[in-house]
């Protein structure tokens, strides 16, 4: 099995794992078979599969200009396929409006804002927004005095940063169950596949 050739990029690396399931299991333990940092090769790459593991976990990520892709892959074989920049408009870019249009088929989506000190401090805040595709949560807020009392928490002040499109994972609610409410071992699977791709916004 080989995997595409790559595009011209920033900055790569792929990371391939093989486990049998009598072995105790983790999202990042296993038995190494290959790892590539910043590959340049323009030709497909061949992988590392040995067929006496009872399933692979595989790891890619590819960094561009004003995006990434990464895909996550625990079970079978990957099948592994870069997607082109998407064409995104921001409509709002508010955290509490927040309005766009993609022309990308994903399941949900992470958005993040930005809100940097003023000062020489480097403090920042950071916010975080999980949604699913077609929809946003609404009356995103804080109490006036702790806005007045910590200024960098101010949500008109915060600059839209990144998006986060899971084109392959699970739904949003399966997300939250896995992440608040099913406990981190029990939530770990043999056969599990994740896929991204991050648009970078530069205002």
């Amino acid at each position: 099995m080989h995997l595409p050739a790559l595009p011209p990029n920033t900055g790569n690396k792929i990371r391939l794992l093989g486990q049998n399931k009598d072995i105790a299991n983790s999202h990042d333990k296993g038995f190494l078979l290959q790892e590539l940092f910043n590959s340049n090769i323009q030709s497909p790459i061949p992988l590392g599969f040995l067929n006496q593991f009872d399933y692979y976990k595989t790891f890619f990520e590819i960094h561009f200009e004003n995006y990434e892709y990464h895909y996550n892959r625990n079970g079978n074989k990957p099948e592994i396929n870069i997607p082109d920049y998407p064409s995104m408009a921001i409509i709002n870019s508010d955290i509490t409006n927040f309005d766009f249009q993609i022309n990308l088929e994903y399941k949900k989506k992470v958005n993040n804002w930005i809100k940097r000190s003023d000062t020489q401090s480097c403090s920042y805040t950071w916010w975080q927004v999980h949604s699913t595709k077609d929809n946003y949560p609404i009356g995103i807020g804080l109490p006036a005095a702790i806005m007045e009392q910590y200024p960098l928490l101010l949500l008109e002040e915060a600059k839209l940063e990144s998006s986060k499109f899971y084109i392959n994972s699970d739904s949003y609610d399966t997300f939250i169950e896995n992440e608040f409410i099913i406990p981190s071992e029990q939530a770990l699977r043999d056969d599990f596949i994740e896929e991204w791709i991050t648009l970078f916004h530069n205002e």
